[in-house]
């Protein structure tokens, strides 16, 4: 796998170079270096009608809390926030801390050359295929949580859930028909209208490093589950009617999410006093939406694999129905952007419980299958999430941009019904499991997730950065922890074509 991805970027990368090399408005051949460096700007480069673009992005970061170590397939690069698996400061390399890396093919075609009656119409597809650049190996978040099946947890290397596991083209992957009244209709894998309309309000979006959104999928797009940040099988529909903007989604049942689901926007730019006020909002809601999580040595021990635990593909999975809504709104002025919003997540117990098992359990994605330890009754009682967000970007000068954000995220207490969240006794504490609170997991917690970032756009496709992100969690949301903060500061450079 590592030498198709390998063959997949130098392929990339020679269009690319030549497709700018083609576009330059200097007649004599540019160097080949100086078209890779500052060559067109990324993304407009179209070789026989298919434009190549991508990214990638490497660096290094530092870690107070860090874990053991990384995994090449474990996108987000680093356990930026402090995890339950954080452990002693650590140097160490990274990828994504600013932009997921990837290689995307996309075209456009108008269908007006087939009948003069179908002027303004056009079809048109995108495929992303996200990954690791240090390892050359495919985004696969499933993976890192199969590596770490029965696995202590200080002894765990950097994992998490999340909406890519392994498939090819993990990022988008659609098909679309556009009208330029109508509005545009996509079917495939695609991001959801929270996902996409988060990062329009997050002054640190895309930033694995430095956005609380694009690392924690389950509140940044995913509705409660990051596995649902990007839907399979799914129809979007959205148009922009003057100021307006409107969407609606559709996920289909299966495609190795869970249930159906199903997502509406609207949002407006403001005009005459008010220009430069965008405000948004979205509502979401799924069913049978599904979260991974590592097989304990217990776990392990239980299904006869204790030895062979990492080499299995399966993993726990919690399933849930989900609701989520937000609003949000953002403020352009001169030079700064300034942005706030208020998210609600609401998880329940599932309606039904799921149907298309096999003998190895649930088949989540790309060959990964749930356990017999299959959890439908983790909220006897209604989790609820709370997300508040403000923050800042300003550009100091044409290619020096600062951004800044804090992010809170609280939770209730949802134990079971008729009972109340007793905290555990320091003398029991540690026996229990509740290493970081004395708060059991389903008690009342709180994250806190603040950031600053620096990035100096050196040429139209080369970029450098650098910035810090420091993280606490208390009450429920610790429970667990041996570390209840963490900081780090990272830098790195990216390249885009």
């Amino acid at each position: 796998m590592k030498s198709t991805i390998t063959k997949l970027l130098m392929t990339a990368v020679s269009v690319a170079a030549m497709g700018a090399a083609a576009q330059a408005a200097d007649p004599a051949p540019a160097g080949v270096v100086s078209n890779i460096l500052d060559g067109a700007a990324p993304g407009t480069v179209t070789v026989a009608g298919i434009t190549v673009y991508g990214t990638i992005d490497v660096g290094a970061v530092y870690n107070s809390h860090s874990t053991v170590g990384q995994q090449g397939s474990f996108y987000a690069g680093n356990e930026y926030p402090v995890s339950k698996n954080s452990n002693a400061s650590r140097w160490d390399y990274q990828n994504n801390a600013l932009a997921q890396s990837l290689i995307g093919f996309k075209g456009t075609q108008s269908l007006q050359a087939l009948s003069d009656g179908l002027k303004g119409w056009s079809v048109g597809f995108d495929l992303q295929i996200g990954f690791d650049p240090l390892y050359g190996q495919l985004a696969d978040v499933a993976k890192t949580l199969v590596h770490n099946n029965g696995v202590g947890q200080l002894a765990q290397t950097s994992n998490a859930d999340g909406s890519r596991y392994g498939q090819v083209f993990n990022g988008e992957a659609y098909g679309s028909l556009k009208n330029d009244v109508l509005g545009e209709l996509r079917f495939g894998r695609q991001n959801t209208l929270m996902l996409s309309t988060l990062a329009a309000y997050d002054a640190q979006a895309g930033s694995y490093a430095y956005s609380f959104f694009s690392y924690f999928g389950a509140t940044g797009g995913g509705g409660g589950t990051t596995n649902d940040a990007r839907w399979n099988n799914a129809l979007k529909y959205t148009n922009t009617i003057g100021p307006v903007r409107v969407g609606g989604a559709y996920r289909f049942d299966g495609g190795g999410q869970g249930g159906d689901a199903w997502s509406l926007q609207a949002g407006i730019d403001l005009p005459g006093a008010l220009k430069g006020l965008s405000i948004d909002g979205v509502y979401a809601k799924e069913n049978s939406a599904i979260v991974l999580s590592s097989l304990s040595a217990k776990d392990c021990g239980l299904l006869g694999i204790a030895g062979t635990c990492n080499n299995t593909n399966l993993l726990n999975g919690t399933v849930s129905d989900n609701e989520a809504w937000a609003v949000m709104a953002k403020y352009k002025i001169n030079q700064a952007t300034i942005f706030g919003g208020y998210e609600r997540v609401m998880l329940n117990n599932p309606s039904s419980q799921l149907t298309n098992l096999n003998s190895e359990g649930y088949s989540i994605n790309n060959g990964y299958g749930g356990s017999t330890k299959i959890n439908y009754n983790a909220y006897t009682t209604e989790k609820d999430i709370d997300v508040y967000w403000v923050g800042g970007k300003y550009a100091f000068t044409p290619k020096l941009t600062g951004s800044a954000a804090w992010y809170r995220l609280s939770q209730n207490s949802y134990v079971a019904a008729n009972t109340t969240c007793a905290a555990k006794t320091a003398s029991n504490a540690a026996t229990a499991g509740f290493l970081g609170s004395t708060a059991a997991a389903q008690c009342a917690g709180e994250l806190n997730w603040y950031s600053l970032s620096l990035d100096y756009q050196a040429t139209q496709r080369l970029d450098f950065y650098s910035g810090i992100t420091w993280t606490d969690v208390g009450g429920g949301a610790a429970s667990g922890y041996t570390n209840t903060s963490s900081y780090n500061v990272s830098f790195g450079t990216r390249f885009r074509f």
